[in-house]
């Protein structure tokens, strides 16, 4: 089978739980460093790691690819349904 199509429900499975977490443990990071947490996961989240045979370089990079536009896919839909939303500033009291 075709290693992209093998590693494609691996992704769509392991993406949320990878972008939840990042999000509960990088409170106050950017969003690009979010991302590049959730990407730095990935391969080991979907299996890539034991695939990195130089056949398959082609088929890593299209789902990594993939990957990257999913992630900001995702977080954008979640950001705009208010599921990861910043917290106020706490009020300062008045003295």
């Amino acid at each position: 089978m075709n290693l992209f199509l093998s590693l494609l429900p691996k992704l769509l499975q392991s993406l949320p739980t990878l972008i939840a977490g990042v999000e509960v443990l990088s409170k106050g990071k950017s969003g690009a460093e979010k991302k590049a947490a959730v990407m730095s996961m990935l391969p080991a989240a979907i299996g890539i790691a034991d695939t990195a045979a130089p056949q398959h370089a082609d088929a890593i990079n299209a789902i990594t690819a993939l990957a990257s536009s999913t992630v900001d896919s995702v977080v954008t839909g979640l950001n705009q349904a208010g599921v990861f939303t910043k917290a106020a500033p706490a009020a300062v009291p008045a003295s």
